[in-house]
């Protein structure tokens, strides 16, 4: 019999977690016929607890979409891990993309694809519940973005520096700007990437150069110090400037004055300063390619910009939102929403926008059909490969267990591929070369998995 009771509804506030300050893991329901819905629906899923999801008024979450059953699929939350069950729906449930053909166990967290619908499982939904997905000055605000920014324009107000860290393509400028803009978006913006400038004018580049201080130069020129001065200045990639150009910099922000290549005497200036980097800057100091001083001077106040896959519940209206920036007749269907759902996009939002892009335009040269998950490019959104001829994985993978323990994992979870490789803690494409090797007696034997 179903426990209704574990769908605990949580505070309206949406704080960080449950009361005593633990995760709290969950469900998230997200529509994929439908993606600009704002509000989130949340369901938190205590330990021992279950949810039957369909159409009908029998199951726990009932949800209006024509292509479930009336009691289409179970969640479960046993000890401390989710298990999917299908149960006979006409259209299937499916896992990570993998139809659930038996009962898939023992995972933390995955997408559920019923329907037009999607369900997201996941270790602690606490700071979604209340929350919604929104468009605001151009970015799509989730709750875990929108209370990165909310922390951001605080800071704004304290602090003439803020140190921003994550991962490539995950929208450090637009932090950046949220930063500056908090203070006083009349002021101006100057953001530079410090990868792009090369080593030998990079302090020209910097801090301006008076006339005659080099060949060519036939008159003063100002730096981007100059040119942020009232405002704020963007360093991205600052882990890439050179070490004496670094020295200069750290003179510069702390005597709040520009000397120009050539100049005798210094020029004030009154600039904030937003840095960042993919790297660890810490560990950078440590390897002395960053000077320690600068470190200290920039590497606090700080906050970390989440990965997309660490706030999936933005995404279908990313895609839609990106979709539509193409032509606004563009739809999409519901495959290429979970496709973009399971998929780790390594390169974050700019490598989400640069595929689904080029899947909108590859759709519309076919007609005015719907964007599906085959119009995805077969590598978008995945690890990056390795070259051509070299057998290993794009990251060192673990080893995988012993042939026993494998066999007893995938007969846990219903033969799922994806599921067993989790468990294991291996990559499925390891495990995937390893059912190909033994694929005789795993049929023998009647492992066998949901991809034969």
């Amino acid at each position: 019999m179903t426990n209704r009771s574990t769908t605990i509804e949580a505070p309206a506030d949406g704080g960080e977690g449950a009361a005593d300050g633990g995760a709290r893991p969950g469900v998230v329901v997200l529509s994929l016929k439908a993606p600009d819905q704002e509000a989130l629906r949340v369901l938190p899923l205590v330990d021992g607890g279950r949810l039957v999801v369909g159409r009908g008024p029998e199951a726990d979450v009932p949800i209006a979409d024509d292509l479930l059953s009336r009691r289409h699929v179970q969640l479960e939350r046993i000890r401390d891990a989710f298990r999917v069950s299908d149960l006979g729906s006409k259209n299937g449930s499916y896992f990570d993309g993998e139809r659930v053909t038996s009962p898939v166990g023992g995972v933390s967290r995955g997408l559920v694809r019923i329907g037009s619908h999607a369900l997201l499982l996941g270790p602690d939904v606490g700071p979604l519940v209340g929350g919604s997905v929104r468009i605001e000055g151009g970015l799509v605000l989730g709750p875990r973005l929108a209370r990165v920014l909310s922390s951001i324009a605080q800071l704004s107000k304290v602090s003439k520096v803020l140190f921003l860290s994550g991962e490539t393509g995950t929208g450090k400028e637009s932090c950046a700007r949220a930063f500056h803009d908090a203070a006083d978006r009349t002021s101006p913006f100057v953001a530079v990437n410090c990868a792009t400038i090369p080593h030998p004018i990079a302090e020209r580049l910097l801090f301006g150069a008076k006339k005659g201080a080099y060949s060519g130069a036939d008159g003063d020129s100002e730096g981007y110090l100059h040119a942020a001065d009232g405002g704020t200045l963007f360093l991205d990639e600052i882990a890439e400037l050179d070490l004496e150009v670094q020295a200069k910099l750290l003179r510069a922000l702390e005597t709040q004055s520009v000397t120009r290549l050539g100049a005798t005497r210094p020029e004030a200036v009154s600039v904030r300063v937003c840095s960042a980097t993919h790297k660890d800057l810490r560990a950078e100091v440590a390897r002395g390619r960053f000077r320690a001083d600068l470190f200290y001077r920039l590497a606090k106040p700080a906050v970390e910009v989440p990965p997309l896959r660490e706030r999936l519940e933005d995404l279908p209206r990313l895609v839609a939102a990106v979709a539509r920036g193409i032509s606004e007749r563009n739809t999409l269907h519901p495959t290429l929403l979970e496709a973009c759902l399971i998929r780790p996009w390594p390169g974050n939002l700019r490598e989400l926008i640069a595929d689904v892009r080029a899947a909108a335009l590859a759709a519309r040269a076919e007609g005015d059909g719907p964007i599906r998950d085959r119009h995805l490019a077969p590598d978008a959104g995945r690890p990056l490969a390795p070259e051509a001829g070299d057998d290993t994985e794009a990251a060192p993978p673990a080893a995988l267990p012993d042939d026993e323990r494998i066999e007893r994992t995938l007969a846990s979870v219903g033969g799922n591929v994806s599921a067993a490789a989790r468990a294991l803690g291996a990559h499925r494409t390891q495990l995937r070369r390893w059912l190909a090797r033994r694929a005789p007696r795993t049929t023998a034997g009647g492992t066998g998995s949901s991809e034969d």
